[in-house]
């Protein structure tokens, strides 16, 4: 679990948890390991044995938000990890001050680009 014990991911691997556990007839351990918007457990996951037993629970930040907003992962969430399930469906929302000038996010992608240095 690369987010911090309590959050909602953790939350959620600890309802399936037990269904998992009486389906494979292993014991289903949460291991968190929270930082980086959950760049730390993933990483810890891709380093682990590909032995099926090390699965990564994680949220839409490990898959799509990291690689754009981190320079470096400890891995590549395109080529290091199978996606198994979808767990939940949950929306993501964008908020903005209503003084900024964009309206949708295509606006706001060219907002961004005009006016932040990278």
């Amino acid at each position: 679990m690369p987010f911090p014990l309590g959050g909602s991911s953790d939350s959620i691997a600890c309802v399936i948890g037990p269904k998992v556990t009486a389906k494979l007839g292993q014991p289903w351990v949460v291991e968190n390991r929270p930082g980086a918007t959950g760049a730390i457990g993933a990483g810890t996951v891709k380093r682990g044995a590909p032995d099926g037993y090390t699965l990564l629970a994680a949220s839409i930040a490990v898959y799509s938000v990291n690689p754009v907003l981190q320079k470096s992962l400890a891995y590549d969430p395109s080529k290091d990890f199978d996606l198994l399930t979808v767990a939940v469906r949950a929306p993501i929302v964008l908020v903005a001050n209503p003084n900024l000038q964009a309206n949708n996010i295509a606006e706001m992608i060219a907002y961004l680009k005009k006016n932040l240095a990278r």
